[in-house]
């Protein structure tokens, strides 16, 4: 009986409330639960990005709204929470988006979350980050300037394609998992650098990605100009 009078009362109040304040107000604002009876408002929009807050309190960015800015810095709270994962296509096609500072906090940078931005030339990956997935930079043609940081466990299929401006990349000490089509058509590349350390890839002097013991020939950067090469006799499989 007694919850049943609270709810009641509770449901009056909203109604009272809603008529006066957006409900965008209320946007991560989680009530008090009265038996079966909980309110809590996920999704969000701000000027710039939209996002959605989770039951635990953290914000993914779904949607970049400022089409006209060329640099940004991705803020590190949205409405006092923490921003920990980019979403899926978040600022995919964002014509006029130049460089881009991914904040600490951040661990996943979702699918084809920066895909075709084609003018980012220049990206910044925070230590947190642990998970790049499938076609996230896709088609950035003018990337040149990317730093993976020193967390990045997984990098997905397709992950960099035809980034074609960029030269060099070097793979964190922590990947573990790394799609071998992670940088095809990157007409530019010449080298794939292995971090020292890393305990399942590894490099020869001409920047040619291998496993660790360099048994198996992963990848041969797209902008490997050598007229020759000489395989290394330990190496027992070629990656198609």
């Amino acid at each position: 009986m007694k919850k049943n009078i609270a709810t009641k009362i509770l449901s009056v109040i909203l109604v009272i409330i809603v008529g006066v304040v957006p409900l965008s107000d209320f946007a991560g604002m989680v009530l008090p639960n009265y038996g079966d009876f909980t309110i809590k408002a996920e999704a969000a929009t701000d000027n710039v990005y939209g996002y959605k807050i989770s039951s635990a309190g953290e914000v993914t960015i779904t949607d970049f709204y400022e089409n006209t800015e060329h640099d940004i810095v991705i803020p590190t709270r949205i409405a006092g929470y923490p921003v920990v994962e980019i979403g899926d296509n978040a600022f995919s096609n964002a014509k006029n988006l130049s460089s881009v500072v991914i904040p600490e906090g951040v661990k996943i940078i979702g699918a084809k979350a920066f895909d075709n931005c084609a003018y980012l030339r220049s990206v910044t990956i925070p230590n947190t980050v642990e998970m790049i997935e499938s076609e996230a930079f896709f088609g950035c043609q003018t990337l040149t300037d990317l730093n993976l940081g020193t967390g990045v466990k997984t990098i997905g299929n397709l992950a960099f394609h035809f980034c074609s401006h960029l030269e060099e990349i070097t793979i964190p000490k922590s990947t573990t998992n790394l799609a071998t089509d992670a940088f095809t058509s990157c007409s530019s590349l010449k080298r794939i650098l292995v971090s020292e350390g890393n305990t399942v890839y590894s490099n020869d002097d001409h920047g040619v990605l291998f496993n660790k013991d360099k048994t198996m020939l992963l990848k041969c950067p797209s902008g490997f100009k050598k007229t020759s090469y000489t395989i290394p006799n330990s190496v027992k499989k070629l990656e198609t």
